[in-house]
């Protein structure tokens, strides 16, 4: 177990990865519920390393607690990097609002709203 040290870190952001997958992907619940949920889990998986590893790199709990929530917060912000640099993911456009428009037809001025172009747009 002394191979893992630092590694296990990066081990829990990946394993708080896959977690918040499956809670996005295979259950009902709303996703803002996500980075919560792989918080949690990066806590309670760094709290068992702390335990159990005997290089690990916090020296008590309260530093165990606090990798481990960054940690599940980390994985949040790769999957959003992921997303953002996805093409497919990325398309947007500003259209007017067609519920403001005046009497000639013109949008009035402020009233737009983003379109998320959606994937099953696009195969269509």
């Amino acid at each position: 177990m002394e191979i893992l040290g630092i590694g296990s870190v990066a081990a829990i952001t990946v394993i708080c990865y896959f977690i918040g997958m499956v809670f996005h992907d295979k259950t009902p619940l709303d996703n803002k519920w996500v980075p919560t949920i792989v918080c949690g889990s990066g806590l309670v998986l760094s709290l068992i390393g702390w335990l159990t590893i005997k290089d690990y790199p916090a020296t008590d709990w309260l530093h165990a607690a606090a990798v481990g929530v960054v940690s599940g917060l980390a994985s949040t912000g790769v999957d959003q990097l992921i997303h953002q640099f996805n093409p497919r993911e990325n398309k947007t456009a500003i259209v007017p609002a067609y519920e403001y428009f005046d009497e000639n037809g013109d949008p009035v001025d402020g009233h737009y709203v983003t379109v998320i172009a959606r994937e099953d747009e696009d195969d269509e």
